[in-house]
């Protein structure tokens, strides 16, 4: 664990008078840099408040899943810290059923549900592959929704 993520946890545990364990720590995306930047860069200005992943994906991996209240550490695309997160709604859903409030929430491109769903059937074609499995309108997807609550600054 990076010093500085350890560093950012413990004074937001101290300002907010918490005791709790270190929570999940990961980035936005698929994985690369220049993802994990811009999506941080969409939690950090305000404008994405939800995400949302393979349900499939979970049960391969056997991943817990993500629970209203949990905490979490986002990273940027440099594994350095952005914000913590605090869920505040999950949902499971198809895919073909996701509203256009949740797209918006995503906070991604035109902000509209076809953009949305163009380009997560794309990412959700690429993430599904290795596992074997297919990306089907009906999928099963994990919506989460969250509210920043802490923002990393230098001095931490």
């Amino acid at each position: 664990m990076l010093k500085n993520v350890e560093v950012f946890w413990q004074n937001f545990l101290d300002k907010h008078e918490l005791d709790m364990l270190m929570p999940d720590v990961w980035m936005f995306g698929d994985g690369s840099s220049e993802m994990g930047n811009r999506l941080g860069q969409l939690v950090v200005s305000g404008r994405k408040t939800a995400t949302c992943s393979s349900l499939d994906i979970y049960k391969m991996e056997e991943e817990q899943l993500p629970k209203a209240g949990q905490y979490d550490i986002i990273l940027d695309g440099q594994s350095q810290p952005l914000a913590i997160i605090r869920t505040t709604k999950v949902e499971i859903m198809p895919m073909n059923k996701v509203s256009e409030s949740f797209a918006q929430a995503e906070g991604e491109g035109d902000l509209t549900l076809d953009y949305w769903y163009e380009e997560h059937a794309r990412f959700f074609k690429e993430e599904l592959a290795p596992y074997q499995l297919k990306f089907y309108p009906d999928m099963l997807l994990v919506c989460q929704s969250f509210e920043v609550v802490d923002l990393y600054t230098e001095k931490e």
